[in-house]
C-alpha cells in the first residue's frame, strides 16, 4: 500500500513562485507519510523569508537540472514515488518566445512523463492553468463539466501550450507502467496566484507604493478572479492525497480541476484595493477607460513586432491583458471541491495579511 514507508515527492520548478508555496505544505502538511522532498530546477534553489519551513524534519533535496535534458530529469527522478510538475514558462507578452514556450512548456512536460514511465513512477500531478479553456467568449461560474477548450485560446502561444502539456500527462493516465500498475495523473487549474513570491502583483504595487497612486482598472461589469498561491499549493496537496488512496469514490486521476478560494471575484481595481492601502497608497478616484487602455496596448505590440529582430520588448500591458481585465472571467472548484476535497486552507482575511508582508518588505516599507 502507498505511504507505508513514506513517499518521495519530486516537485519539478519548486525555486519559483507556486512551487515554494508547494514545497512549504509538502514539509508542513499531515495528510500522508513524507519520507523525502526532492526539488528539480534550472534556477539554484533560495527561500522566500515568508515562506521558508525552518527545520524541517522530513528530508530535503535540491537538485539542480534542465527539463530539457532527459538524462538529467531521469538521475533527479530515481526513486522517486510521487511528482507534482509545476515547472514552465509564463510568457503572455506581444512576441512571445515561442520556442522556450514550445521546448519547456511541452517538451519538458513530456520528459517528466517519459521518466516516470522509465522509473515506475505511479502518481503525477501536473500544475495547468485556468487559461487553458479561455477563449473569447466570457466565462462566469465556470466548471469543468461546462466548459470545453476553445478554437482559439486568448493568451496565444502561452495557453496553447500548456493545454498541449496537460492532454499530454492526462492522457496518459491508466497507462500499465512496466511493473504492472497504472499510472495515475490528474492536472490542476488555478487562476491568477497572489501571495509571497509573486512577481507580477508585487511590480504593480511597486510602483503604486513609489507614486503614492493606482489607477482605477476595470468596468462596473468586469469579473476578475485571483486565488492566494497557499491555497492551491494546498489544492496539490490533497490530489496528491487522493491519488495515493488505493480506492476512492471518484478518482482524480485522467480528470482537470479548477481551483479557487474565497477572494472575491470583483473588477482588477476592487481586487488591488486592500494591498494598495497596504502599501501606503491610494486608488485613484478616476477610472481609466477600455478603449484608451486597448489603444495604448496596441501601439505596444506594433512597436515590439518592430523591435523584434534587434530587442524582445515583454511588457505585460496587451490587447489580451486589457480585454482579460475588463471582461469577465470566473470559475468555481465544484469538482476539486467533491473529487479531492478541497476546501481552501486560509481564509481571505489570512491570504490578504501573509501576502501584505510580503509584498510591504518588497516595497521597502519593513
Amino acid at each position: 500500500m502507498p505511504g507505508t514507508e513514506g513517499e518521495v515527492v519530486m516537485v519539478t520548478g519548486a525555486s519559483g513562485f507556486l512551487g515554494q508555496h508547494i514545497l512549504k505544505q509538502l514539509l508542513e502538511q499531515g495528510e500522508f507519510l513524507i519520507k523525502e522532498v526532492r526539488t528539480f530546477d534550472l534556477q539554484p534553489f533560495t527561500w522566500c523569508p515568508e515562506l521558508e519551513v525552518h527545520n524541517p524534519t522530513t528530508q530535503l533535496s535540491h537538485i539542480k537540472g534542465d527539463l530539457l535534458c532527459m538524462e538529467e530529469v531521469r538521475r533527479a527522478f530515481k526513486g522517486v514515488t510521487v511528482v507534482i510538475h509545476t515547472a514552465g514558462v509564463i510568457d503572455v507578452s506581444p512576441v512571445p518566445d515561442a520556442e522556450l514556450l514550445r521546448s519547456v512548456n511541452i517538451q519538458g512536460s513530456e520528459n517528466v512523463l517519459q521518466a516516470c514511465i522509465h522509473h515506475n513512477i505511479q502518481y503525477l500531478v501536473y500544475t495547468s492553468t485556468v487559461d487553458v479553456v479561455i477563449g473569447q467568449e466570457p466565462i462566469t461560474a465556470g466548471t469543468e463539466t461546462i466548459l470545453g477548450i476553445p478554437q482559439h485560446h486568448h493568451f496565444g502561444l502561452y495557453a496553447t501550450t500548456k493545454y498541449e502539456a496537460e492532454k499530454i500527462v492526462l492522457k496518459a493516465s491508466n497507462l500499465i507502467l512496466k511493473n504492472g500498475k497504472r499510472l495515475q495523473t490528474c492536472a490542476l487549474r488555478p487562476t491568477p496566484v497572489y501571495g509571497e513570491g509573486d512577481t507580477y502583483n508585487r511590480d504593480v504595487l511597486r510602483q503604486a507604493c513609489h507614486y503614492k497612486m493606482m489607477v482605477r482598472m476595470g468596468s462596473e461589469s468586469s469579473r476578475y478572479q485571483c486565488t492566494y498561491a497557499g491555497n492551491i499549493a494546498w489544492g496539490h496537496v490533497l490530489a496528491v492525497k487522493e491519488l495515493l488512496k488505493p480506492t476512492t469514490n471518484e478518482s482524480p486521476a485522467g480528470q482537470a480541476f479548477f481551483l479557487t478560494d474565497e477572494t472575491p471575484v470583483s473588477k482588477v481595481s476592487d481586487f488591488f484595493t486592500p494591498f494598495v492601502i497596504g502599501v501606503d497608497a491610494k486608488m485613484s478616484s478616476f477610472s481609466l477607460p477600455f478603449w484608451l487602455l486597448y489603444s495604448i496596448a496596441v501601439v505596444i505590440e506594433i512597436c515590439a513586432w518592430l523591435l523584434q529582430p534587434i530587442y524582445k520588448v515583454k511588457f505585460f500591458l496587451t490587447t489580451a491583458t486589457v480585454t482579460y481585465a475588463y471582461g469577465v472571467y470566473y470559475f468555481q472548484c465544484e469538482g476539486a471541491e467533491r473529487c479531492l476535497g478541497y476546501e481552501p486552507l486560509y481564509t481571505y482575511d489570512d491570504a490578504v495579511e501573509r501576502s501584505l508582508v510580503y509584498y510591504r518588505r518588497e516595497c521597502g516599507l519593513s
